[in-house]
């Protein structure tokens, strides 16, 4: 699998979570704060939020095998959750949960799991 294939996989994952937000498939840079944050901004359940997710490929690993002296690539990526927090709706434990069925939805894809060699558990850091 092409790190472009698996990619859209991770994209499609993810973008699949329900009330999930907007979904980028690569990390987004503006420089402008409000023009970041508008990047981000869609309708949960009728609530105009904050709501969104970036998928960045953070490092590409290569291991030589001795079998066929074939590369092995790991690709590493960082999924980022951004949402606007109301502490009197106690929304952080909204973003935990959103992020847990985020990480559950990884686990459990049968698209990423079947078409790569190995893939580790997605977990929070």
């Amino acid at each position: 699998m092409t790190e472009a294939t698996l990619r859209t996989a991770v994209y499609n994952c993810v973008n699949a979570v329900t009330n999930i937000g907007l979904v980028y498939d690569y990390e987004r840079f503006v420089v402008d704060w409000s023009a970041y944050l508008d990047l981000f901004k869609t309708t949960v359940s009728s609530t105009v939020q904050i709501r969104g997710w970036t998928i960045g490929l953070q490092k590409i690993d290569a291991e030589q095998t001795v079998i066929k002296h074939r590369t092995w690539r790991e690709y590493t990526y960082k999924i980022r959750g951004y949402m606007g927090l109301d502490d009197s709706a106690a929304t952080e434990k909204t973003a935990a949960a959103l992020a847990e069925t985020v990480i559950n939805a990884l686990d459990d894809d049968t698209t990423i799991h079947a078409q790569t060699a190995h893939v580790g558990p997605a977990s929070l850091t």
